[in-house]
């Protein structure tokens, strides 16, 4: 998706030394196989195909990789018949290999045994299906669809699991449909769910991101509120039985091996919510560790291969160099194993220490009470390092030392050093929480010479906050609301006058509760009724009112404001519409040297009452080039010509573009006069990039912060705000 490379350059808090992982992720396209790899059950002979030795005997090398790396390899005598098939009955699960020379040449063919699942208990399969479990039962026709990112695309966890199924349950007629977008977020299937998803009429649907959402920096809830956004929109329309699978480990280095938990912890969170089995992938890949985070790393790379198109070898054949984020065969083994335990009804393996955190204000600032309680039945020691989950470099908290019979429980003061206000929580990236009172800790525990994984969402420090709001006002006073508990508590607010846009604090304190949150605010922009011409003078434009996007407040990034403008002027766009009966005529003004600087601009054009929730939307992308300014369509868009045009005149640029209405799939105006609307200008300079956005406030690929592009009839007809509360 043009635009989201651009976290590359932005993700700074994790030190990549390479970033040939996050290419791979980005640059998938397809999925290569290997012709004379073979996927079996174990204890049933499997055909091996070996050119060149029909009706042969020889002697064959066979080796097994599993978790524990690769088994001494072993002589076997092997009977090609006239077809040069081998019949090879493996004894274990693991991925072979097979080893022979042929013409003096060594050749290895490898195959993937499988342990062959026993009958399933139908309860189970019905509590975990409860729409489509007796037809997958009594052997009728199941749609399985399989959404994710590029760890979907490249691996096959989703046709294990029917291999699985139809072994288990004798249905062979299960169809699976892949609909993966490799690099992207959770948002590229809200988007195309309309085009790709819903014309499969899926009974089962399989979804699983989280790797890039957290990796961009994009906030959790947003994630969350997507990923309920799909299953409820396949639930309603064809009471689809969905399964939600964790995102896995990213074992690249120390600061990234574990960034995605608090994302799946989160998801389970959100599974437990809508009554949906979540799977474990993130521990079925992860395992239980080593001795040290280095020695972790270290045993996932059997799980893990040299390169995205190399899934039948690991990182045990580079010295762990190669693609640290899309499991290999073997890794998706593991997840699809996982995936039917948790289809089949078959209990997930309990965390030997449960961890409760519940935020609380001091003298100093923000702490964190942490309880650490032994669910084993056994005496356990060990220590535990307690990150933030948005900040992986230092932790929080080191070595804490436990020593607990079984049940018994510890717990420690875990402190915020950059945490001193209520305010700074509103400074946390917003990856690492849902509402920014209640951050994850990502927590590893050192026991038993094994090193486990887990995230604890804190509880807020009592019960006083402000829940997310989207609010329009036809006036600056407008009300508000806070909730103490199950308490509603409606505060007045007065916005500033003659004001377009802002963004302003939320400080409340009651009963020594303090809830803060941010309130911003987006004056609808105006599409007045009417035509241009395309040549970047303006000269039709006179009356319009521009909206602003180079507002310092519009200054922001997924780690929250940042500016490397020298002044406004350095880059300050401003932007109006006119509509006509074919579609929308724009006009830009901006300050500056923009000769590299990059434009998207987002429309959405659903009724009013749906503006400001998931679903999908529209885009253009624009951007100077070699003197010019040029717009294309973004890829939900049919094929349709953008004209544009721009004029220099000193420090002044001044541009022009007709949109149609094709655009965004649409002959006319939307009847409700308004279309959600968002914009994201890009500009760099030598102290970094500074990316302006007219309404939202972080990662812009989603329709949940829009602002509204109105049309009227006269530039003098007044219009609402959008106030959002971003708790």
């Amino acid at each position: 998706m043009p635009g989201e490379n651009w976290f590359l350059s932005n993700f700074q808090r994790i030190a990549f030394s390479t970033t040939l992982a996050w290419v791979i992720c980005l640059l998938i396209t397809t999925q290569f196989t290997h012709a004379q790899d073979v996927i079996g059950f174990v204890d049933r002979p499997i055909a091996l195909k070996f050119a060149g030795l029909d009706n042969q005997s020889f002697k064959g090398s066979v080796s097994v990789l599993t978790r524990a790396g690769w088994s001494a390899s072993q002589q076997q005598s092997l009977q090609a018949d006239h077809h040069g098939d081998v019949f090879f009955t493996p004894c274990t699960e693991g991925l072979h290999a097979i080893t022979t020379a042929i013409d003096g040449k060594a050749v290895t063919v490898k195959m993937l045994a499988v342990t062959a699942p026993s009958k399933v208990s139908d309860d189970a399969i019905l509590k975990a299906l409860p729409h489509h479990g007796n037809e997958l039962l009594a052997g009728k026709p199941i749609t399985i669809v399989a959404m994710g990112d590029s760890v979907t695309a490249t691996g096959i966890y989703h046709k294990l699991l029917v291999m699985m199924l139809r072994e288990a349950t004798g249905n062979d007629q299960i169809t699976l449909h892949v609909k993966a977008h490799p690099g992207k977020s959770v948002d590229a299937t809200v988007r195309t769910f309309d085009t790709d998803i819903r014309p499969l009429m899926p009974d089962i649907g399989l979804l699983m991101y989280g790797l890039n959402d957290q990796g961009v920096g994009g906030a959790m809830d947003v994630y969350l509120k997507q990923t309920q956004w799909i299953c409820e929109q396949l639930q309603s329309a064809f009471k689809t039985d969905m399964i939600l699978l964790q995102p896995t480990p990213h074992i690249e280095n120390e600061q990234t091996a574990f960034r995605t938990v608090a994302y799946a912890q989160a998801l389970r969170h959100l599974g437990e919510n809508l009554s949906l089995p979540v799977v474990p992938t993130f521990d079925a890949i992860w395992g239980d560790g080593g001795s040290t985070l280095s020695q972790s790393m270290q045993r996932l790379w059997p799980l893990y291969p040299p390169h995205y198109r190399k899934t039948w070898q690991s990182l045990l054949d580079t010295q762990g160099k190669g693609d640290t984020i899309h499991p290999n065969i073997l890794g998706h083994l593991k997840m699809a194993k996982a995936l039917f335990k948790t289809l089949t009804g078959q209990p997930d393996q309990l965390k030997a220490l449960q961890i409760k955190a519940k935020n609380a204000w001091t003298d100093t600032g923000m702490v964190t009470q942490l309880q650490v309680t032994n669910t084993t039945n056994s005496h356990r020691s060990g220590d535990l390092d307690v990150f933030s989950a948005g900040d992986f470099d230092q932790p929080l908290a080191s070595r804490l030392a436990y020593d607990l019979r079984p049940q018994a429980s510890e717990k420690w003061t875990i402190h915020w050093p950059a945490i001193k206000y209520p305010t700074d929580l509103l400074q946390l990236p917003a990856s690492s929480f849902i509402t920014h009172e209640q951050p994850f800790l990502a927590i590893t525990d050192h026991a038993n010479n094994q090193l486990s994984v887990q995230a604890v969402q804190t509880q807020r420090a009592g019960s006083l906050h402000y829940p997310p709001q989207r609010i329009v006002t036809d006036s600056n006073t407008f009300h508000i609301q806070m909730r103490d508990g199950h308490s509603r508590v409606i505060q007045s607010m007065d916005l500033p006058e003659n004001q377009q846009v802002g963004v302003m604090p939320l400080v409340t304190s009651h009963q020594n509760q303090t809830a803060t949150a941010r309130l911003s605010f987006t004056q609808f922009a105006q599409a007045i009724i009417g035509k241009a011409n395309i040549d970047g003078q303006l000269d039709e434009w006179q009356e319009h009112t521009f909206s602003p996007l180079g507002q310092p407040s519009q200054a922001c990034w997924v780690r929250g404001p940042t500016d490397f403008r020298d002044s406004i002027e350095a880059c300050n766009p401003s932007f109006a519409f006119k509509s006509d009966d074919d579609g929308l005529y724009m006009a830009i003004k901006v300050t500056g040297l923009v000769d590299s600087d990059q434009l998207t601009v987002f429309f959405d054009p659903r009724p009013a009452e749906e503006l400001g929730q998931p679903g999908g939307y529209y885009w253009i992308n624009a951007g100077f080039k070699n003197g010019r300014f040029t717009a294309t369509r973004g890829e939900t868009s049919p094929r349709v010509r953008i004209a544009s045009a721009m004029k220099r005149d000193g420090d002044l640029t001044t541009i022009e573009m007709f949109i149609p209405y094709a655009t965004f799939k649409q002959t006319r105006w939307p009847t409700s006069q308004d279309m959600g609307l968002s914009l994201w200008w890009r500009h760099k300079d030598e102290q970094g990039s500074t990316h302006l956005q007219w309404s939202d406030r972080g990662h812009p690929w989603n329709a949940m912060h829009y602002g509204v592009l109105r049309r009227v009839s006269s530039p003098n007809e007044n219009l609402p705000y959008l106030v959002q509360i971003w708790p």
